[in-house]
């Protein structure tokens, strides 16, 4: 039964697939379409970011600072002093877990409103839904 169940499984995925438009599709973080006003605020928020600081990206922008020594994968912080929160990107880290994590738009929201409160944080660029955050001196 369980090798039938399989096959039906299996059968079923090769039909509807994870293809846009299938029934049991589902639109993965790099499918997602991107504004070129939100690429231009994602290129601006990059360059504020000095090249040897130890940053704190979500998942899309984390690419484009990956030339850094200390990469994070936001909301991991570990010992960055600076972040680059894109919130149309809901993929995040998940300590727990060795992956990424599609999380709800209100979770990414909370996560970025209490950076805001957090007064070891100052924003230093907002944009198109893109944030960047610089750790205030102690």
């Amino acid at each position: 039964m369980a090798l039938m169940t399989l096959v039906i499984t299996s059968g079923m995925w090769a039909i509807f697939g994870p293809w846009n438009g299938a029934p049991t599709a589902s639109t993965f973080w790099y499918q997602s379409a991107v504004s070129e006003r939100h690429v231009d605020a994602l290129d601006r928020a990059t360059s504020l970011v000095p090249a040897n600081a130890a940053v704190s990206a979500s998942n899309r922008v984390g690419g484009h600072l990956a030339e850094r020594r200390y990469l994070y994968t936001f909301p991991v912080l570990g010992s960055a002093h600076w972040i680059v929160l894109d919130t149309h990107d809901l993929w995040l880290a998940d300590p727990r877990r060795p992956d990424l994590v599609e999380r709800p738009p209100d979770h990414v929201r909370a996560l970025k409103e209490k950076l805001e409160r957090d007064p070891r944080w100052a924003v230093v660029f907002e944009d198109d839904g893109v944030y960047v955050f610089r750790r205030r001196a102690a």
